[in-house]
């Protein structure tokens, strides 16, 4: 059968999960498993005396928790279990374990349980032990921060909307192309004929250019002068005979 205990919400001024567990002598005794948010806290009496054990704050590997009474505070990592002291006989009065930390609810599980057991002084030097390990225990804040996660979810969610916007793209770039071909298949023939016919004008205009350059340009025939006979020598003239000048 499970134990049942009578919880109480806090008040005005305390949070959300300020719950408050009052467990009774026998749930003590057998050992009680809750879940306490920051500022709740298990409330039972040991010797007619009321103590509280309260959740102080919460990282993500560990719990601080203060105890009521002889005023105490431990941190405790995931699966410390903790002994306390309450009533001044140097027996050990309840044990704490850290049983799990929910950090997106920012719960933390415990069990909580009376016990009787003498503080040695191996036993007190072991809980010393255990408080610096879970001190020196890697964390990120003090309390749970939701500022960053809503950070991280922004980050996320841009992300997310780049490459929905990215996909959309490409699909509409897809799909232009394809419409693309289809309205090239849907042209009637005539427009086909036209354009293969001005394809073929085109290259065989093409063709025809190069065949004008390699005409070859026609010779032009330069007339050769005719070669000169040489010149006759030029006859004598026959020699006159003058008459004999007549003397006086």
């Amino acid at each position: 059968m499970a134990i049942l205990c009578h919880c109480e919400r806090g008040g005005a001024g305390a949070g959300a999960e300020s719950m408050t567990y009052t467990l009774t002598a026998e749930q003590l005794s057998a050992g009680y498993r809750g879940e306490l948010g920051i500022d709740g806290r298990f409330k039972f009496t040991i010797e007619n005396e009321i103590y509280y054990v309260t959740l102080v704050s919460l990282t993500t590997a560990t719990a601080k928790v203060s105890i009521t009474g002889k005023p105490q505070k431990a941190t405790l990592a995931i699966g410390d279990l903790r002994r306390f002291e309450l009533t001044g006989d140097n027996y050990y009065d309840i044990s704490l374990k850290l049983n799990n930390i929910n950090s997106t609810a920012s719960k933390a599980e415990f069990t909580i349980k009376s016990i009787y057991e003498e503080m040695t002084e191996e036993a007190i030097k072991k809980e010393e032990e255990m408080e610096e390990l879970a001190e020196e225990k890697p964390r990120i804040k003090g309390k749970i921060d939701y500022l960053s996660f809503i950070v991280i979810g922004l980050v996320v969610g841009v992300i997310i909307v780049l490459i929905i916007l990215f996909s959309l793209y490409f699909r509409y770039s897809k799909i232009k192309k394809k419409k693309g071909k289809v309205v090239e298949k849907e042209k009637p023939e005539k427009e086909r004929e036209v354009g293969k016919k001005k394809l073929e004008k085109r290259r065989e205009e093409k063709k025809e250019k190069p065949e004008k350059r390699k005409e070859k340009k026609p010779k032009i025939q330069i007339s050769k002068k005719p070669k000169l006979k040489p010149a006759k020598p030029a006859e004598k003239m026959p020699e006159i005979a003058l008459p004999p000048s007549e003397e006086k």
